[in-house]
């Protein structure tokens, strides 16, 4: 499990760098489905793919929860953790970038959180 130990500078280097891999991709990020929760989100919330990446393409390193951590994923780089309110519902969102050349950026998870998320870096 990861924690909570990014720096700002480091989480805003990495959203850097997702941001900008991402302007030049198609699809923009390419979303792994296959758990129940991430479309049960969607629909729940009434989130078009259109609004999922406005929203993962507008985090800040105040939305940022934990990592970087292993990925599970052969070959690519680390998995990082964020959270964001969407409609009332706290959104556990993890990404990554891949080190692929020209793929897509992937976004493992993006669901209603299953417990409170803490950020590190939101000013209370």
């Amino acid at each position: 499990m990861a924690d909570n130990k990014a720096t700002k500078e480091e989480v805003d280097d990495f959203l850097k760098r997702f941001k900008e891999r991402t302007k030049w991709s198609v699809p923009r990020i390419f979303y792994i489905d296959d758990k129940p929760e991430n479309i049960e989100t969607l629909s729940s919330l009434d989130i078009t793919g259109k609004d999922r990446d406005e929203y993962i393409l507008n985090l800040q390193v105040e939305d940022y929860y934990q990592g970087p951590d292993t990925n599970h994923i052969p070959n690519q780089g680390d998995v990082w953790m964020f959270g964001k309110t969407i409609k009332g519902k706290e959104v556990y969102i993890k990404i990554f970038i891949n080190t692929l050349m020209n793929q897509s950026n992937i976004c493992i998870s993006f669901h209603i959180a299953k417990s409170k998320i803490y950020y590190p870096f939101k000013q209370k």
